[in-house]
């Protein structure tokens, strides 16, 4: 069991380490939620086309560590029953797709009403009120992990290093999206060019 912790907590904490950047707004138009859906219908039957029969839900926004909307969660949706979940940018600055998994469900971890759910890494979440309570729970979780290395007495190792050395920054945005937008609109059906 300890072990399954220490690698779930590992991936939330060393997994995001290169990605993030400082979130300087340049005036990126935004994607609304029927873009992105579209998006995220065309990504899905390029990338998974047996389950591109699936129905999509947009469940809620995404947000970064500056507390700012940057994603769009939907969950796909075949017979009634949830079968995994696709997060995609909701500016043109910001990466396209930043969660794919079919099979999987986000709805494991649970987001109360009050809260919010924090993109930390590719495939990263945690779920908070505000950015202080984000910076809490995953200071939290950091101090865990960091436990558990020296539990196994790993203190020695380089992802130790690395994790201590962790902290929460915004997503990058870059205009180098831009691109990648336009390539995904010429191929998604009914969205603007």
């Amino acid at each position: 069991m300890r072990k399954k912790v220490m690698m779930g907590l590992g991936c939330i904490l060393l997994g995001a380490g290169g990605y993030l950047v400082h979130a300087a707004s340049n005036g990126s138009p935004p994607v609304s939620v029927k873009e992105g859906m579209e998006v995220a219908k065309s990504l899905i039957q390029r990338k998974s086309p047996e389950i591109h029969h699936s129905e999509l839900v947009f469940v809620r926004n995404i947000y970064d560590v500056d507390d700012i909307a940057i994603a769009y969660q939907y969950d796909m949706i075949t017979a009634g029953q949830r079968n995994g979940y696709i997060v995609i940018g909701s500016r043109t600055d910001l990466p396209v797709l930043l969660a794919y998994a079919p099979g999987s469900s986000l709805e494991e971890m649970p987001v109360s009403q009050e809260k919010k759910l924090y993109y930390v890494g590719p495939m990263q979440f945690l779920a908070a009120q505000n950015k202080e309570q984000l910076q809490a729970a995953f200071q939290a979780k950091k101090n865990k992990m960091l436990e558990l290395f020296r539990q196994n007495r790993k203190e020695q190792t380089s992802e130790f290093r690395s994790l201590q050395r962790r902290e929460l920054q915004p997503i990058q945005r870059d205009a180098k999206y831009k691109e990648k937008w336009g390539e995904i609109r010429g191929e998604a059906p009914g969205l603007p060019e």
